[in-house]
């Protein structure tokens, strides 16, 4: 079987790619902005924020890359993700609920 990609599929992986970067980066760059919004005047928050998520990418980012090389089925890798996310997602709804009903 000779299969050739579609003629345009580099430029919308190009494309795909700078859109997905761009909204990161915004939400990078955003992310301390509002954090400025809870503690007025202080920049403990963003400080912090700031430290532990680029403190967490530089430990866990070379141990989770080795582990997904290791590997052999790449949809196990898929599946662990969206399981890790759909867990984030789920914890901070109950920790949101748990919040709203102490206060």
């Amino acid at each position: 079987v000779n299969y050739s990609p579609p003629q345009y599929a580099g430029c919308n992986i190009l494309i795909s790619h700078s859109l997905t970067k761009f909204g990161s980066k915004a939400w990078e760059f955003a992310t301390p902005i509002l954090l400025l919004q809870f503690a007025p005047g202080s920049l403990f928050a963003p400080a912090l924020w700031g430290l532990v998520t680029m403190s967490s990418n530089l430990i866990m980012g070379p141990i989770v890359g080795s582990w997904a090389d290791k590997v052999q089925s790449r949809m196990s890798i898929i599946f662990i993700g969206c399981s890790i996310q759909a867990a984030t997602a789920l914890s901070a709804v109950f920790l949101f609920a748990a919040a709203d009903t102490t206060a």
